[in-house]
């Protein structure tokens, strides 16, 4: 369900690309938060959704990746690598599907994911695009000015443009974050597609004094910008 930014963004392309015609799937990575997917609601939008299931040989992905990276509740071990959250078996599956649906083109939520890209011209060639959703290399400034240690994925500039190099275009949300990127892969390969929800504005004299509603998701960054 869109209950975050980036799900929002991510619901708002799939009802675009699907009101104009086109066929749209979606392969899912299993995450800590699966529980509250509605993976039923999402078969119903799309020409198929597959979460992918973790072979049994790498079970407890994340919980190993965690404590390899020093990253429990408090601790920062540093950037984290590009590649470090998309294991070799959710990319070998990636591959499997594009070689069997044959789309015409292929999209990847976050930079930590670009590994899906890897060898897909040997199997189907395709379009491919890397959806940004931030710019990685900039979150650790924003931890460190809140006084915080990292809490979610962040990695270096060399490491966030390795992952962006593997996709024919990428896209920004704001302008700003477009110009970076475009000095990160050049200034062909980036397009700026906002956010598309319809705005709604509320008539002036419903307005009160002194009163502010913030819509955003439940994280540590949004809850201390409340401080």
């Amino acid at each position: 369900p869109p209950t975050a930014g980036n799900r929002t963004r991510i619901a708002a392309m799939v009802d675009y690309l699907v009101d104009t015609g086109h066929e749209v799937a979606m392969l899912l990575l299993p995450a800590v938060d699966r529980a509250g997917w509605d993976v039923a609601g999402m078969r119903e939008r799309l020409a198929w959704c597959e979460v992918a299931e973790e072979p049994a040989r790498a079970r407890g992905f994340w919980a190993r990746r965690a404590r390899a990276s020093g990253r429990r509740a408090g601790t920062d071990a540093g950037p984290i690598g590009v590649d470090d959250w998309c294991p070799e078996w959710f990319r070998a599956r990636a591959r499997a599907r594009v070689a069997a649906w044959k789309p015409d083109v292929v999209v990847v939520e976050y930079v930590f994911l670009s590994a899906c890209l890897e060898g897909l011209a040997a199997v189907h060639p395709c379009v491919t695009v890397i959806d940004t959703q931030d710019l990685m290399h900039r979150r650790r400034a924003v931890y460190d000015a809140i006084g915080l240690p990292p809490q979610w994925f962040h990695t270096t500039y060399a490491e966030e443009r390795r992952g962006l190099a593997r996709a024919d275009l990428v896209l920004a949300i704001q302008d700003e974050e477009a110009a970076v990127l475009r000095e990160m892969v050049g200034p062909g390969r980036v397009l700026r597609v906002a956010h598309a929800r319809p705005l709604r504005p509320a008539p002036l004299e419903a307005a009160r004094p002194g009163r502010l509603l913030l819509v955003a998701s439940y994280n540590d960054v949004n809850v201390r910008g409340l401080a």
